[in-house]
């Protein structure tokens, strides 16, 4: 629960349904849990502003809401409404509160959260659901999954982001937009090919991740996170010049090699909860230095 804006308590259900998966046999066991009452008491007195944010990897279905004071819906907010496109890193795998909840709370932004585990794959589906959501700010985190399922070469690459942008554009021609490139992320900075579990790990009951190509592949087109950010700087600082509204910002401003060495990612791919509060940070730091939300952010 965030009262005014600040992370005030956490609650945890006493129960509920349970889906357990065994990577090594792929079979799914399901128990089953009831109805839990969860309780936020002792919160400041008079009028506040009061969000529930619920698990980003659970199903939630809210049966009742009830308050010892009236309730009063924020239906007319004055929040800025951020869209944000990327990742399981976006979504917030491994980490306990993700980074660009972060970035919502400590700035007052309304954020629909459009990141998607494993598949930020430049989809025109989704670009069409983005160009067709009420945004007063747009951002497109690139990159990642496009190497580790290996599902686009060099050639397609910058068709695909030009193309993901014009479905937007078509509809949103002055919402300021932002485009990011990956954050650095050592088993695909230079190997290409699709990501896969490290068996090894698994078979001492640890989840890591690992590349399972060569270093030579990137010379025949398929895609790694460096070449990603070459091209994508290219790209989108070509398209700078017609379009005043979109911006551009290298991931490894929000995690770097450095931060790798300090906060390591636990399993190979995703940050840890320390590191999602230093990329929230960053991101408050240098979006507005792009020129994107710089007077909501700055």
């Amino acid at each position: 629960m965030c009262v005014d804006g600040q992370c005030y308590s956490l609650a945890i259900p006493k129960s509920a349904t349970e889906i357990s998966f065994d990577l090594h046999s792929g079979k799914t066991h399901q128990q089953g849990g009831g109805i839990s009452i969860v309780r936020f008491d002792d919160l400041p007195e008079g009028d506040k502003k009061v969000e529930i944010w619920l698990p980003y990897n659970e199903t939630v279905e809210l049966f009742d809401l009830r308050s010892d004071a009236e309730l009063l819906t924020d239906a007319e907010s004055d929040q800025p409404t951020w869209v944000h496109y990327g990742s399981s890193i976006s979504q917030g795998s491994n980490a306990a509160g993700t980074w660009t909840a972060q970035v919502a709370m400590q700035t007052g932004l309304d954020l629909v959260n459009l990141g998607f585990s494993g598949s930020a794959l430049l989809d025109p589906f989704i670009a069409r659901v983005i160009a067709q959501s009420e945004a007063d700010l747009i951002s497109l985190k690139l990159g990642i999954n496009l190497v580790n399922s290996d599902v686009i070469r060099a050639r397609a690459f910058g068709p695909a982001v030009l193309g993901f942008l014009d479905v937007i554009r078509d509809r949103q021609p002055d919402t300021p937009l932002l485009v990011i490139s990956p954050l650095y992320c050592p088993i695909h900075e230079t190997t290409p090919e699709p990501g896969a579990f490290d068996v090894q790990a698994l078979a001492q009951g640890q989840i890591r991740f690992q590349a399972t190509g060569n270093d030579e592949d990137s010379a025949t087109g398929k895609l790694t996170l460096q070449s990603i950010r070459a091209q994508l700087a290219g790209l989108i600082h070509r398209r700078m010049s017609t379009d005043k509204h979109l911006f551009y910002l290298d991931g490894c401003e929000l995690y770097s090699s450095d931060d790798y060495q300090r906060w390591p990612l636990p399993d190979a791919l995703h940050p840890g909860s320390e590191a999602h509060q230093l990329i929230a940070q960053r991101f408050i730091e240098r979006a507005p230095a792009t020129g994107w939300a710089r007077s909501k952010l700055g």
